[in-house]
C-alpha cells in the first residue's frame, strides 16, 4: 500500500512540474501525448510576428537535457537546421497572408524521437487615435487628448488566410484600459473604442487583442496616450479679413490706431464649439474685469486718451461640466509711442 501511495505522489509530482514548466513559458506548445514530449516549451520572441520580421525559437525542457539532443527545424518542408543542442532558431517571417510552417523532430539522446509542427501568421495591428476637443479652423495639428476629455482608438488590423485579407468587422477584440478589461466594448467586430479621462491619470495605456473568431490567428497592440491641459491662443479679431488664425499673439502685440479687437481659440476642451454655454470665460484688463464685446469669445481695446503705454490683457477658462478642465493666458498691447519690449 505504501509502494502504491509512493508511485501515485511521484506521478502527481511529475504531471504538476510538467505543467508549470509549460504555464512559465512565454509561447507554450503541447507535444505529443509522452511524458517527455509534455514537458518541452518553446519560447517565440516576438510572441506575435509581424510580416518581414525576424523570429527567434528557443526549445527547452526539464525532462532532458537539450544540449545533447538532436534537433531538427524544418520551415515550410525544407530542412533549416539540425544539430546535436540545436536549441535556438530563426526565421524571418513573410507578408501579410502567408503562412509559415514549422516542424521540430527531437531525439533526447539515449530516447526516441518526438516531433510538432505549429503555424504562424505574420499580423499587424495599427492604433489610430482622435481626441474629442476643440481646434478652431484650418488647424493642422492634432487635437490634443486632456483632462476629462474623451479620446476615440480604432484599430486596424491587417489580418490575412491564403492571401485573402480578414475585414476587420469580422474579427474579436479585447479591449483594455490602463491594464482594466474593458468588457462592454470588447467583441466581435468591435474595432473602436471610446475613453473619457480621469482628473487622476496623466496618460491612458489602451492595449487591444485582435482574433480570428476561431483563434487561429491572434496578435496584440498597445499605444499610450498622452494627457494635456487645454491651452487658450489669442488672435487678431480683423475689421476686415476676421479672426486670423494664421498668426497667434504669443506675450504682446501693438495697437495700431486707436481699436483693436482680439478673439481667442480655446484650444483642447472638450467641446465641439468655443460658444458652448459650458465654458466660462473671464477677461481682465490690468488685473480687473474686462469689457467683454458682442461675444464672450471676443474683446475690443480702445485707447481714447492716445497716451501711449501697456496694457496686460488676461483671461481664463473653466469648462463647468469637468473638475479641473481649466486654461488660462495673458498678454501685452504696447499702445501710443511705447515701444515693444
Amino acid at each position: 500500500m505504501r509502494l502504491f501511495k509512493d508511485r501515485f505522489l511521484l506521478a502527481k509530482f511529475v504531471i504538476v512540474f510538467a505543467l508549470l514548466a509549460i504555464a512559465g513559458s512565454s509561447f507554450a506548445i503541447s507535444l505529443p501525448n509522452n511524458e517527455i514530449g509534455q514537458t518541452v516549451s518553446i519560447s517565440v520572441r516576438p510572441e506575435y510576428p509581424g510580416p518581414f520580421e525576424d523570429v527567434l525559437f528557443a526549445l527547452s525542457s526539464p525532462s532532458f537535457d537539450v544540449n545533447t539532443a538532436e534537433i531538427s527545424w524544418v520551415t515550410n518542408g525544407v530542412l533549416s537546421a539540425k544539430g546535436i543542442g540545436s536549441k535556438n532558431f530563426s526565421i524571418q517571417m513573410g507578408p501579410v497572408g502567408s503562412r509559415s510552417r514549422i516542424d521540430i523532430v527531437i531525439k533526447p539522446l539515449g530516447r526516441d524521437s518526438f516531433s510538432k509542427s505549429f503555424d504562424l501568421y505574420p499580423t499587424s495591428i495599427d492604433l489610430l487615435w482622435q481626441a474629442n476637443t476643440y481646434t478652431p479652423p484650418f488647424f493642422e495639428g492634432k487635437a490634443k487628448h486632456t483632462t476629462e476629455g474623451a479620446v476615440t482608438v480604432v484599430a486596424i488590423p491587417s489580418f490575412a488566410i491564403n492571401g485573402k485579407m480578414i475585414p476587420k468587422e469580422e474579427l474579436v477584440y479585447q479591449w483594455t484600459n490602463n491594464g482594466h478589461p474593458m468588457s462592454n466594448s470588447s467583441g466581435y467586430g468591435k474595432y473602436s473604442v471610446t475613453i473619457r479621462n480621469n482628473f487622476i491619470k496623466t496618460k491612458e495605456e489602451v492595449s487591444v487583442g485582435v482574433s480570428t473568431p476561431d483563434k487561429t490567428i491572434f496578435s496584440t497592440k498597445k499605444t499610450m496616450i498622452p494627457v494635456e491641459k487645454p491651452e487658450i491662443v489669442f488672435y487678431e479679431d480683423h475689421s476686415l479679413y476676421g479672426t486670423l488664425f494664421n498668426s497667434g499673439i504669443v506675450r504682446e502685440t501693438t495697437l495700431l490706431g486707436k481699436e483693436m479687437s482680439f478673439a481667442v481659440a480655446p484650444y483642447f476642451f472638450a467641446v465641439d464649439d468655443p460658444t458652448n454655454p459650458r465654458l466660462v470665460y473671464t477677461w481682465l484688463v490690468n488685473g480687473a474685469s474686462g469689457q467683454v464685446g458682442d461675444s464672450r469669445e471676443k474683446l475690443t481695446f480702445r485707447n481714447e486718451s492716445e497716451d501711449s503705454g501697456q496694457t496686460r490683457v488676461g483671461l481664463k477658462i473653466i469648462d463647468g461640466a469637468r473638475v479641473i478642465s481649466f486654461a488660462e493666458n495673458d498678454f501685452l498691447i504696447d499702445f501710443g509711442n511705447s515701444t515693444n519690449q
